[in-house]
């Protein structure tokens, strides 16, 4: 299946702004396709993705209503290079057919792609145009802290297999700044929008 529409991949590290960004693009009316959300969806519903990672891990990884727990997954993954490769192998070639179909199912003249570890997994096939959020990495650090709970350690660990902003910029077709306010952002957003509608032409 051929890719036929244009597409907005969206990347930053942790607690830079995805998914506030996403919500504004939301509400003018685009297709938001978020590669976390559907690996939640492949771990929820895929018994073949389950039966592969509870042969590796066993029933370690499964919550009360044995169901695969995210947060212990994520916890082994960050600690263990060799079994973090081994899920993003098994994973990414999944997420990407489903984004596929989405994207072409979509009724939106363009789609945003969330992809946090876009840079780390280039080429990417679906993917048209880099919009790379900039952010201070001090207030990024204090957001994570406040939002995800984690301890120091973990959101080392976790940043430390993330490509940092300044490489990000590199690659990037347009950057947005979210270092300042809501009302900043969605000015950023409408202008963005209006270029994406010029480009899916």
């Amino acid at each position: 299946m051929a890719l036929n529409k244009f597409t907005v991949a969206l990347t930053g590290g942790i607690a830079s702004g995805k998914s506030t960004i996403a919500n504004i693009f939301v509400k003018l009316g685009i297709t938001i396709l978020d590669a976390d959300q559907i690996v939640h969806e492949i771990l929820m519903s895929d018994n073949y993705i389950k039966d592969v990672l509870l042969n590796r891990f066993s029933n370690n990884i499964l919550n009360k209503k044995q169901q695969i727990d995210k947060k212990i997954l994520k916890d082994i993954i960050y600690t263990q290079d060799e079994d973090r490769i081994f899920v993003e192998n098994l994973l990414h070639s999944q997420v990407r057919k489903i984004m596929l179909q989405r994207i072409n199912n979509s009724n939106s003249v363009y789609c945003l792609l969330v992809i946090p570890l876009l840079i780390e997994n280039l080429p990417n096939p679906l993917v048209k145009h880099i919009l790379v959020i900039n952010i201070n990495e001090k207030l990024q650090y204090q957001r994570a802290i406040v939002r995800d709970q984690e301890t120091k350690q973990q959101l080392d660990k976790i940043l430390s297999l993330q490509t940092n902003t300044e490489k990000r910029l590199k690659y990037a077709d347009d950057v947005i700044d979210n270092n300042s306010n809501l009302q900043n952002l969605s000015k950023q957003i409408q202008i963005l929008h209006k270029k994406y509608l010029k480009l899916s032409l």
